[in-house]
């Protein structure tokens, strides 16, 4: 049940500091904590993760690498 975004805001490149708003997508993690994403271009994204626990919010976030016509799996952990 937690609340996992894959996103460039913020990203820096050779031309500078860049979002994408339309790269940005988000889902709900499944009983095994899984969440799934398609992607069809190569890109590198921020991990952000968030989820309820009783009165408290705990995060986790991480960087992903995706490749064309692969499927990248990553963990974050959250505390």
């Amino acid at each position: 049940g937690a609340t996992v975004t894959l996103h460039n805001d913020d990203m820096i490149s050779t031309q500078g500091s860049y979002s994408d708003p339309s790269i940005k997508k988000t889902s709900i993690s499944d009983a095994n904590g899984e969440a799934e994403f398609v992607y069809d271009l190569e890109a590198i994204l921020k991990i952000d993760v968030k989820k309820i626990v009783g009165n408290d919010t705990v995060k986790g976030s991480n960087i992903i690498r995706l490749l064309k016509e692969k499927t990248v799996t990553k963990v974050v952990e959250i505390n």
